[in-house]
């Protein structure tokens, strides 16, 4: 489902921060991970909870990274300002930062490794207020592409 893959790939689930589309695209992976059915699954820690477990969730999807990682860039363009560095050819950070009129702000650090052209990672910490209220989290994803697409 497209929708799963917007949270899972960059999981700037932007946290809503943001993007300057554009000149951020220019920065990320091409054509680098290769469009097919991939596996994710999201650790997500919350910071600062007592007794906070992560939460592991586990999704499949069929899709084309690339395409899909452009819809969420141009998404989050509408909302935040963002920064894409590309560190070598497998390795990019994105910071991304909003603050929205309805009480939500925060900044997003990313880290995405792609470590070949079926698997990546990202690394996420996402520091924040949310309607008056601190919330931190972080989030690892390792994503597999399985196959071809039914």
């Amino acid at each position: 489902m497209k929708s799963r893959f917007i949270s899972s790939l960059i999981a700037i689930v932007f946290c809503p921060y943001g993007v300057n589309a554009k000149d951020s695209m220019a920065d990320l992976p091409p054509a680098q991970l290769k469009h097919g059915q991939w596996q994710v699954e999201r650790q997500i820690t919350k910071i600062g909870e007592a007794n906070a477990e992560p939460s592991v969730r586990r999704s499949s999807y069929c899709a084309s990274p690339q395409k899909e990682l452009g819809k969420l860039f141009n998404m989050a363009s509408l909302l935040c300002r963002t920064e894409v560095k590309k560190i070598d050819d497998a390795t990019f950070d994105i910071v991304a930062a909003c603050k929205l009129p309805i009480g939500i702000k925060g900044v997003n650090h990313s880290r995405l490794h792609i470590l070949s052209d079926t698997e990546y990672t990202l690394e996420t910490h996402t520091k924040g207020n949310k309607f008056g209220d601190e919330v931190e989290r972080k989030e690892f994803i390792k994503a597999e592409r399985l196959s071809d697409c039914p």
